[in-house]
C-alpha cells in the first residue's frame, strides 16, 4: 500500500496545498505529473555568451533589494583559478546556503568585459558532464526543484504502481515496464533511455483513453433506453384526421 501524499519527505501543510492546487492529491497524481520539458546543461568554458560553470564560493554573497518584488544577490566565485562576479535576480532566500567554500554550478550569460555571470540559475552540486534537468509545471510558492525533489522522495518509498498494458503489447513492441520508465521520466540520465520511457508512458495514456471509449460505446450498445406504451389506436385516429394523406415515406 503507498503512503499518503502528506507523509512523504518534504510534503508540509503549505506544500501538500499547494500540490493540490495543481492537481495532485496522491501519490499516483505525483508520480503521473511528468516533467514538461528538460533542461541539457553540459559544462563550458568561461567566454561570452551561455555558460555553464562549476566553482567554489569565495566572497559573502550580498543582498540588494531594487525595489519591493525585486532583489539581487551578488558574490564572486572561483573557477579555473580565476574569480568571477556572479549577479542572480530574486533568489535572496538563497544567500544563507552561499557559504564560502560551497561548491556549486552557475548557469547563466557571461559578460567579459565586466567578468561577471548574470546567472538564471544556481545548482547546489558539481556538473561535470552533461546533466539532464527535469523541469516541471509550478504555481507560486512551489519551485519545480522542489516537485523533482518531492518525486524522488516518493519513489524511494517504493511505491505500488499499477501496470495497464497488457503483457502480449508490452512484449510485442518491447517496452521498457512501468517502475523504470516513470523512474527514468524524472531522474533523466540518459537522453535515448529517457525517449524510450517517454514512449511507453504516452503508449500507455492512449491505451487507457481508447479503453474508456470502447467501453462507454459497449454500455451504449447494451443500453435499450426508456421503454415507452403506445396506443396505436390514437396514432391512427391522428392520422385519419389530417386534411391531406401521408405518402409511404411519411408512414
Amino acid at each position: 500500500m503507498n503512503i499518503v501524499l502528506k507523509d512523504i519527505k518534504g510534503v508540509g501543510p503549505k506544500t501538500l496545498e499547494l500540490l493540490n492546487r495543481l492537481g495532485i492529491f496522491d501519490i499516483q497524481d505525483l508520480l503521473d505529473y511528468y516533467p514538461f520539458r528538460y533542461d541539457i546543461l553540459k559544462p563550458t568554458d568561461l567566454i561570452s555568451g551561455n555558460v555553464v560553470v562549476t566553482g567554489i564560493v569565495e566572497t559573502t554573497p550580498i543582498t540588494t533589494y531594487i525595489k519591493k518584488s525585486l532583489n539581487k544577490l551578488s558574490f564572486r566565485i572561483e573557477t579555473n583559478d580565476s574569480l568571477v562576479n556572479i549577479v542572480i535576480f530574486n533568489r535572496a532566500f538563497m544567500k544563507n546556503n552561499l557559504r564560502r567554500g560551497t561548491s556549486i554550478t552557475v548557469i547563466g550569460e557571461y559578460d567579459e568585459k565586466r567578468n561577471t555571470i548574470t546567472a538564471s540559475n544556481i545548482l547546489f552540486k558539481e556538473i561535470d558532464r552533461e546533466y539532464i534537468e527535469p523541469v516541471y509545471h509550478t504555481t507560486k510558492g512551489i519551485s519545480s526543484k522542489l516537485i523533482s525533489n518531492i518525486v524522488k522522495n516518493a519513489l524511494s518509498t517504493d511505491p505500488v504502481i499499477e501496470d495497464y498494458i497488457p503483457d502480449y503489447l508490452v512484449e510485442k513492441y518491447d517496452f521498457k515496464n512501468k517502475v523504470d520508465s516513470i523512474f527514468e521520466v524524472h531522474n533523466p540520465v540518459n537522453i535515448g533511455h529517457m525517449d524510450k520511457s517517454l514512449d511507453r508512458l504516452k503508449y500507455e495514456e492512449l491505451f487507457r483513453f481508447m479503453f474508456k471509449i470502447n467501453y462507454l460505446k459497449s454500455c451504449r450498445v447494451d443500453d435499450d433506453g426508456l421503454k415507452r406504451t403506445i396506443d396505436e389506436s390514437k396514432i391512427e385516429d391522428f392520422i385519419s384526421s389530417l386534411p391531406f394523406n401521408l405518402t409511404p415515406d411519411q408512414l
